[in-house]
């Protein structure tokens, strides 16, 4: 019980060394619920196979889908104060050297 909690490096490790010894990474769950191209109701197709039936690995989940993209898209909002110091100051270093 007093045994130490790992770090996210030392995990990473850990999976680098059993990937290299041959491990793989098992998909368990269709993406399709958490896709954006999902269409409700129909299991067979959806906004990318429209005309064609989706692939079997992807219908019985054997790996992950090439066209999956999530429908819970994080935004990340890159103009902040970090930001506007970096510009300001490279744009405001150049305005003083020419003016």
């Amino acid at each position: 019980m007093g045994g130490k909690q790992l770090t996210l490096a030392e995990k990473w490790q850990i999976d680098a060394e059993a990937y290299k010894k041959g491990a793989i990474n098992k998909t368990s769950v269709p993406q399709c619920a958490k896709c954006r191209y999902v269409k409700k109701g129909d299991a067979l197709h959806c906004n990318v196979y429209k005309e064609e039936r989706k692939p079997g690995y992807v219908m019985f989940p054997l790996k992950e889908c090439p066209s999956f993209c999530s429908d819970d898209i994080l935004e990340i909002d890159v103009s902040g104060v970090k930001c506007d110091k970096i510009y300001g100051g490279v744009f405001g270093f150049l305005s003083y050297g020419i003016l």
